[in-house]
This record gives C-alpha cells, structure tokens and sequence, in this order.
C-alpha cells in the first residue's frame, strides 16, 4: 500500500491510498511549476495519515500576532430613527389625543378671524375666548405648526430623557410623566408669546 500526497496553490494537502506492491511514493510540490519527489522505503500501516513533516513547505510563512482594536457598538440611545419614531409618537400624542381631550383649554389661547388665525394679546383674552369643538382642528394645526412643532418636541425628550437619565427606547414607560411634561411647556410657550 502506498500514499500519494500531491500539493496544489490552489487546494489543499490530500492523501489518498493507491496500491502499489512494496514502495511508497510521496510527491510534494514547493512551487506551482517544480515538484520532487521523495522514497520512503517503509511507513507504519496502522494510520492512514501521513507525517507532518513530509509536506512542510521551505516558504516561510509569519503568523502575525492578533490585533485586539477597541470594539464599538452601536448605541441605540443615539439611533436616529428610533428618536424619530418616538418623538412623531409624543407628537402626535400630543396633538391627537391630550389636548383635544384632557387641555382643551390651551386652545383658548388661539383666535380664529374669518381666514386668520393667531394668539390672543391678553390673558384676559383668553378667557374670554372660548373654543368649540368645531374649532380643533384649525387651533391644534396652529399649535403644532407654530408654537411647539415636532422639532420643540424632540428637543424637549431629549431634555427630558438627559435631565432623568432615561433610555429613549424606555420612555414610553414615562407617558404620563412626559404628558405632565410637555402639557406644561407648551402652556409656558404660549404665555410668553402672550406677554411678548
């Protein structure tokens, strides 16, 4: 029994048994174009792999040492579309559901002319200015156009979220804080428009 290990730049080392009567032939290639051949007049039977030191290559081959580089990570506190996502959240909170509903008296500080809409001079003007339901949607679009646009409200979540040291995947667990919050800044901005 004899083995043949045959050497490729393209492949790797392969023994493959082939029978042959009393020699063993080796062929080991160094280089694509030259090959030698060496005779080995006897190899053990009891394994079917070769010695390692039959195919060494006389190229010298480094082993450079690992190159541990500081690892980063992606932190998602800091991920664009998710304080996207949030803030068009809040916003549309905001404008959708908390001051129609639960402040509908922020909307007082708004007057509609025939065409016109704008703030009130006074805060007595705003008492006496009272809004109907049929009035929403024109005062809400003047709030979230001019007075606390979505931009104010990412601003003030990431105040928030700093000042609280809150994750901002987390602050939805903060809504009725936030809610509080935000209600509040937005009656602030429109009394200093009042008093301007």
């Amino acid at each position: 029994m004899s083995y043949i290990v045959s050497s490729s730049p393209y492949s790797s080392y392969i023994a493959s048994p082939t029978f042959v009567t009393s020699d063993v032939v080796v062929s080991v290639e160094t280089k694509p174009v030259k090959s030698e051949i060496i005779e080995v007049a006897s190899l053990p039977v009891t394994n079917y792999f070769l010695p390692t030191s039959l195919y060494i290559s006389s190229d010298p081959y480094y082993y450079p040492r690992p190159v541990f580089s500081n690892v980063s990570y992606l932190d998602v506190n800091s991920d664009k579309d998710l304080q996207k996502k949030v803030t068009g959240k809040f916003f549309s909170r905001l404008y959708n559901k908390w001051v129609p509903e639960l402040y509908s008296r922020l909307l007082d500080y708004v007057k509609l002319y025939e065409k016109d809409v704008s703030l009130v001079k006074s805060a007595n003007e705003v008492k006496n200015n009272k809004t109907k339901e049929d009035e929403f949607e024109e005062k809400i679009n003047y709030l979230a156009d001019y007075i606390m646009t979505k931009k104010d409200v990412f601003n003030e979540l990431y105040y928030y979220a700093e000042q609280k040291g809150i994750n901002w995947w987390n602050l939805n667990s903060y809504a009725d804080d936030i809610e509080l919050y935000l209600i509040k800044k937005l009656e602030q901005r429109l009394k200093d428009m009042i008093l301007e």
